[in-house]
């Protein structure tokens, strides 16, 4: 006890957190990032629900790069909480910026394809499940897409199941928070 009063009353609180414990350092951090991130998701995708851009097109690019820009952001305060020796935060955002646009624009080209091949050639007598499935498999797709290509660009062969993994559960959630949306917005709940 004297010694955790010791680091906490001359250290910084984030160094005598990861000090002490480091998995609940660590748990600290994930549940502040899904706190926030689902507050942020819920705001951005409440506030661009009901936007309609002249180009529809946009409709899709604006909500993702907000929320790719988020999750860059999300990372950094992870890596803020949990290691010692990050001092800056955000060193490369500008670079960083360019390619969460690139990315943002190849997901919104791949959602609002989906979406006009579906308003074109989708019967009108399909049910809205079958359609809400295809929904989600069609946002999982896109936000699973670009993270594929920088995977194979990079060569990332040897530890990619241990970076995928995470990316494959937060765009499966992203995909599913995309369906109850669609989902609450088709019952007109929201």
């Amino acid at each position: 006890e004297q010694f955790k009063e010791y680091l906490y009353a001359n250290y910084p609180w984030r160094y005598a957190n990861r000090f002490i414990n480091k998995e609940l350092a660590e748990m600290k951090a994930w549940s502040v990032i899904v706190v926030v991130g689902i507050l942020v998701f819920i705001l951005l995708m409440s506030f661009f629900q009901n936007r309609k851009f002249k180009y529809s097109y946009f409709n899709y690019f604006f909500p993702i790069l907000f929320l790719l820009i988020y999750s860059y952001h999300f990372m950094y305060v992870y890596l803020y909480l949990t290691d010692i020796n990050i001092s800056n935060i955000n060193p490369e955002f500008f670079l960083s910026l360019v390619f969460m646009i690139i990315g943002a624009a190849i997901i919104s080209f791949v959602l609002w394809g989906a979406e006009t091949l579906d308003k074109k050639y989708m019967r009108a007598d399909v049910n809205f499940s079958f359609q809400l499935f295809l929904k989600i498999i069609y946002a999982f797709i896109a936000f699973n897409f670009p993270i594929v290509v920088v995977l194979l660009f990079n060569g990332i062969f040897s530890n990619w199941l241990e970076f995928y993994f995470p990316v494959f559960i937060i765009t499966l959630v992203l995909a599913f928070g995309r369906g109850l949306l669609i989902y609450l917005n088709h019952f007109q709940i929201l």
